[in-house]
């Protein structure tokens, strides 16, 4: 209890935990679990009590989250034994019932809007609509405080440190305490190692269920949102924190490198079986993430790391007009040191300027309607494009001293402007989509670069990088090959998520900074 202590403190000094986390690792702070002989009959007595429950309304379910099951008892069994395989899986069993998302019935439930004011639904039907709304919130807030567990366990405290503190951190560790715990999502990695390293037939039935239910195990926690935050900004931003740090501690933990080691060998008769479920989770894994900042992450410089240098030139040279300068000219080369400030500001100022050029041209391609009053009080509607292209004809023709009697103006077709969104690829033309767009990408995510922010970020890349050099082709051939031959594997809405990650990675693959390396040229 003493490391564990510790390592709070520690983590309070980089404002990863707040208070909500404190009174959370109150709760998961408990002595050392001990498991009695029936400890394992009774694990799969609770778990046959799951497998019973209500997949809609999940009152079970329901009950061991007000119990605190998870968090008091489940999870410190999992650290303490995990010398136990046998106790382990059987608490991730009943880990992926109690994680899993929720029916579309709930989901629908969640999203009802009750017609109370006009008086022509029942009474009745209003309070049962009433219920399955507020049973499906229920649900969805116990899955976010799963996941909140999941993340900010105190064996997960050294993950959210920074990269030059981490391994140092760890040595402190190991040499003040001889036993150290390992952290929760390492334990149930490590069970995949003696399964995967198994090729062919000897691999058995026992070790495909293990990978199958770690691997859901990560699909599940990757999946929870808030079912409806009810235009509450503070819910959504909680959750996008809530999944960049999930992100960050699945590359600490080597959860993504167990996802490349899969995708290596996804082709392979044993490995097969595991696509789909590897395309959920990067599917999750990439939801609501945006290629283009993902990709340029790696090659921008914070703005706290580029302090501008004072040299004797630039310190002659911001004397005359400096005001001009800072303006129009970067402040890395023409700022003095005394006036930091007067440089943060006029780079925040650059910067706003820059957005604004970028996104400012919402409507420049505007094509409207003009109306035209003619005698007798009649009206014509003429396009803009089609009014503009026969102006620009009857001009040219004018200048070039060529005839404009009606043969000739009739040899002309006005062609109308091309529609920017007839662009057959995103960001093949000059009009791009809004993800093509530097700038527009940065005034759509109007967030800080907080250091979560920037290590998900980065881990995304690194993880994109890996994953395009050698499990891109591999795993696309073999999701292609499901839908070739129109698999029964298939659920709905697999194809718009197998052409929403080929989107995903085409587009960080524009933007992806590949100077020094050799060439991709196995990616399929």
């Amino acid at each position: 209890s003493t490391s564990t202590s510790t390592s709070t403190n520690e983590g309070d000094d980089n404002d990863i935990v707040n208070d909500n986390n404190r009174e959370l690792e109150k709760d998961q702070e408990e002595p050392e679990f001990i498991p009695v002989t029936d400890c394992l009959n009774w694990l799969q007595d609770l778990q046959r009590a799951l497998r019973r429950d209500s997949d809609t309304y999940r009152p079970i379910g329901l009950l061991l989250g007000q119990w605190r099951v998870v968090s008091q008892k489940l999870l410190p069994l999992v650290v303490n034994c995990s010398y136990d395989s046998a106790l382990v899986l059987t608490i991730c069993k009943i880990l992926v019932i109690l994680t899993k998302p929720p029916a579309e019935e709930a989901r629908r439930a969640g999203g009802l809007v009750l017609d109370v004011k006009s008086g022509k639904v029942d009474d009745g039907v209003i309070r049962e609509q009433i219920i399955l709304r507020d049973n499906a919130i229920a649900q969805s807030d116990l899955l976010m405080e799963y996941k909140k567990i999941f993340v900010r366990h105190p064996t997960h405290h050294y993950a959210f440190k920074s990269n030059h503190s981490t391994k140092a951190s760890k040595e402190k560790q190991t040499q003040k305490s001889p036993k150290q715990q390992p952290g929760l999502f390492s334990i149930f990695t490590s069970l995949l190692a003696t399964p995967l390293s198994k090729t062919g037939s000897s691999r058995t039935t026992t070790d495909h269920h293990t990978i199958e239910l770690i691997l859901h195990l990560f699909r599940n926690l990757l999946s929870i949102s808030p079912l409806n935050t009810y235009g509450s900004s503070e819910k959504a931003r909680e959750s996008m924190a809530l999944h960049r740090e999930l992100i960050v501690l699945m590359k600490e933990e080597m959860v993504l490198d167990v996802l490349m080691v899969i995708g290596q060998e996804v082709e392979r008769r044993e490995n097969e079986g595991y696509n789909l479920l590897l395309m959920e989770i990067l599917h999750h894994l990439l939801r609501s993430q945006d290629p283009t900042d993902v990709a340029l992450s790696a090659i921008q410089t914070p703005p706290s790391t580029s302090v501008p240098v004072a040299t004797p030139n630039n310190k002659a040279n911001s004397k005359k007009g400096a005001r001009k300068t800072i303006i129009t000219t970067s402040t890395r080369h023409t700022t003095p040191a005394s006036s930091a400030s007067n440089s943060l500001r006029a780079q925040l100022q650059s910067e706003r300027q820059r957005i604004q050029q970028t996104v400012s041209s919402r409507h420049s391609h505007f094509g409207g309607t003009l109306l035209l009053s003619k005698p007798g009080g009649r009206h014509s509607y003429v396009s803009a494009s089609g009014y503009l292209s026969q102006h620009h004809y009857h001009h040219s023709d004018t200048k070039d001293g060529a005839s404009t009697n009606n043969n000739t103006t009739a040899s002309h077709t006005p062609t109308r402007r091309k529609n920017k969104k007839s662009a057959p690829f995103v960001g093949s033309g000059k009009s791009s989509s809004l993800h093509s767009r530097h700038g527009a990408s940065l005034a759509s995510s109007r967030e800080m670069a907080s250091p979560i922010v920037q290590r998900a970020k980065l881990a995304l890349n690194e993880f994109c990088r890996e994953f395009v050099g050698q499990c891109y082709g591999p795993v696309m051939k073999s999701l292609k090959n499901e839908f070739r031959r129109d698999s029964n594997r298939l659920e709905e809405g697999d194809r718009f998520i197998f052409f929403r990650i080929v989107w995903f990675f085409h587009q960080w693959w524009r933007f992806a900074d590949r100077s020094g390396e050799d060439s991709f040229d196995d990616v399929g």
